[in-house]
């Protein structure tokens, strides 16, 4: 049996600046969007599907950022193909990296800046 554990410390603002970096890469990119209110007024899956196809392509992978208070947004992503959703406390490199485009709320980006 391994037991040897390969993975090394970061320290927290290197890996708050590899964050910022990242974010900043893909709003160069055009693939971060700032949205004003996330969740759809019903909230339904279909209706955030439609809300999410109006802004990005379907078939590519999106990260959805959603503030601590918006819960219900994550429940109504869970069925979506491609798409993933976060809260904004639980954002890291690797999801920002890995997915196409990545969709902010205005409440989840003031929980960022802090």
């Amino acid at each position: 049996r391994n037991t040897t554990d390969y993975s090394q410390k970061i320290n927290k603002k290197m890996l708050q600046s590899a964050l910022y970096a990242a974010l900043a890469q893909k709003l160069r990119d055009g693939q971060l969007k700032i949205v004003a209110e996330l969740a759809p007024k019903e909230l339904k899956t279909k209706n955030l599907a439609a809300f999410l196809n109006n802004l990005t392509d379907k078939r590519k992978s999106t990260l959805l950022v959603v503030a601590n208070s918006e819960k219900e947004i994550l429940r109504i992503a869970a069925n979506l193909p491609n798409t993933k959703s976060l809260y904004a406390k639980d954002l890291n490199v690797y999801d920002v990296l890995t997915q196409k485009y990545i969709l902010v709320g205005q409440k989840a980006l003031s929980e960022l800046v802090k």
